[in-house]
Order: C-alpha cells, then sequence, then structure tokens
C-alpha cells in the first residue's frame, strides 16, 4: 500500500510554500520601491534643465540675435539697423608632416569656452611631401627634419559682435568626416576689437599628434555696417551660411559686382577691386569693409 503523508509533515510543507511565496512577493515590492527614487531623480533633473534651456531661451529673445544667420531671418530687426561684424580670415598653413595626406579643415570659434560661436572652413587635402620635383636629384642633409606642408584654406569667417561674446579666436584643426576630431589646435586671446589683428599662429598637436606643431596665418578686422547692405554684400560675394555665421571662399571676389583689375599701377597688389557705380554712400562703404576683410 502506498505511503500517506504524515499530517505535520504536509503542514510544514504548506508553511514552507507559503514562506518562499511571501519572500518573493517582497522582493519584487522592494524593487518597485527602489526603481521610484531613481525615477524621481530623473524626472527632477530634466525637469531642472528643461527650465533651464528655456530661461536661456527667452533670455537670448530679449536679448535678439546673437549670430548673423539670426539677425539675418529676424523680422524684428529693420533693414537699416546698425551692426557690427567681426572677419576672422584664416589663409595659409604650414601643417605638421605627421598630418599628410589626411583631409583637413579649419574650425573658427570666437569668443570663451562655453560661450563661443563657430565657423568651418572648406576641406582641403594636406600633401605628401613639400618638396619640388627636382629636390630628388638634391642630396639631403643627414638629421635634417621633415619640411612642413603648405596648404591654403582660403576662408574668411564673419561673425556678429556683441557683449555677451568675449573677444578671444580658437583655432581647430579637424579632420573632415561626422566625428570631427581634433588633430591641432590654439587660443589666441584679443586685446581689443577695434584694432587690426595680423599674426602666424602655431598650433600644437593633440592625441595622437601631441607634440606635433604648424602655422596658421590669419588676420581679424572688424567692421559697421547695416543689415539690408550685409545681406546684399553676402548675397553678392557668394557666402556659405554656417549655424553661427557665414563663411567666404576667395573665390567670392570674382562674383557680383567684385571685379578684377591688373592693369592699375597705384594699387600694392592689383588684385579684387569694387565696383561702386550706382551705390549709396553707406552701401559702398559696407562693400568695402567686407571685401577689405576678405582680402587681408
Amino acid at each position: 500500500t502506498p505511503q500517506l503523508i504524515q499530517p505535520d509533515v504536509a503542514v510544514h510543507c504548506a508553511k514552507y510554500t507559503n514562506t518562499i511565496s511571501d519572500s518573493q512577493s517582497l522582493t519584487s515590492s522592494h524593487r518597485v520601491v527602489a526603481m521610484e527614487p531613481v525615477t524621481i531623480i530623473a524626472g527632477a533633473c530634466f525637469a531642472a534643465w528643461l527650465a533651464g534651456k528655456l530661461e536661456r531661451m527667452e533670455r537670448r529673445r530679449k536679448e535678439g540675435p546673437a549670430t548673423i544667420p539670426d539677425l539675418l531671418a529676424s523680422s524684428d530687426i529693420v533693414d537699416d539697423a546698425s551692426l557690427m561684424v567681426v572677419a576672422i580670415n584664416i589663409r595659409h598653413a604650414t601643417l605638421a608632416p605627421v598630418l599628410a595626406g589626411k583631409h583637413l579643415k579649419a574650425r573658427v570659434k570666437y569668443g570663451r569656452c562655453g560661450n563661443s560661436v563657430r565657423c568651418d572652413s572648406g576641406v582641403v587635402e594636406v600633401p605628401t611631401s613639400s618638396r619640388p620635383a627636382g629636390a630628388r636629384f638634391v642630396g639631403r642633409k643627414p638629421g635634417g627634419e621633415p619640411a612642413l606642408l603648405p596648404v591654403d584654406f582660403n576662408t574668411t569667417c564673419l561673425f556678429l559682435v556683441h557683449n555677451r561674446l568675449k573677444p578671444q579666436i580658437r583655432l581647430r584643426l579637424v579632420k573632415a568626416g561626422p566625428l570631427g576630431q581634433v588633430v591641432a589646435k590654439a587660443d589666441i586671446s584679443v586685446a581689443s576689437i577695434s584694432k587690426n589683428l595680423q599674426m602666424d599662429v602655431l598650433l600644437d598637436g593633440v592625441g595622437a599628434y601631441t607634440g606635433s606643431h604648424s602655422w596658421v596665418s590669419i588676420a581679424m578686422q572688424t567692421f559697421c555696417t547695416q543689415k539690408a547692405d550685409l545681406k546684399d554684400c553676402l548675397r553678392k560675394l557668394g557666402a556659405r551660411q554656417q549655424m553661427d555665421g557665414f563663411s567666404i571662399g576667395l573665390s567670392g571676389l570674382d562674383m557680383g559686382s567684385i571685379t578684377s583689375d591688373d592693369s592699375d599701377d597705384d594699387h600694392d597688389d592689383g588684385g579684387a577691386q569694387l565696383s561702386t557705380a550706382g551705390r549709396s554712400d553707406a552701401s559702398t562703404a559696407a562693400y568695402t569693409e567686407v571685401v577689405q576683410g576678405v582680402r587681408l
């Protein structure tokens, strides 16, 4: 005959089963309770971030546009409103040999870290050698350092000047592509934006390029103009709109009313000249200022 489970054993098994069920329920409730503080903290952080963002947007709305694209698109700013623009020119550069063959662009930042505007040049390919064709027939001195590699960025970046941006220029050489890895950088303090600036800047390599050195020739000029004149001038020069400003290439000097005249010996470089026929004095002054900034 089959053995029956004794009553005291059955009671003990039932108590054990109930204990396991109660412990599982308690553990689940603890998990729910433990998740609640995390959710509350995350929600509070998001609310604080959103409130700060809305506050900054409202403050910027009251202070007015902070970039040239925003100013030109704003219907609250009349066409004859005066404004100040800074033109930062990135021209010739001699880059470290370790950057040979790389596709790079120059990134210009105006303002301090955390509160600045930026503009990028076009992409250039760094040559693999700076030696002329006949150099291979000439003996090389032992121990000679590799020559720097010349490139031309040929870009002028235009930014809006206002009190919220401190006058500082920050240069970055970045790789072309979505990641935009920085390979060299330099920061230049500007004592006064009322004076023109022209200098050769030393860029120090960063990351995998630490220890390398490159040079970039820059110039800075500020000028005053009106909204309508600036908009017309940017269109004539074929300026490329970016998020925080506009960039102008040297090819822009051949567009619109900008012409090249090499026949006048009175000009020091015979470069691009400004056609002022049919323009007002204010409009002519605005064109002259912008073109001078591009040509620095």
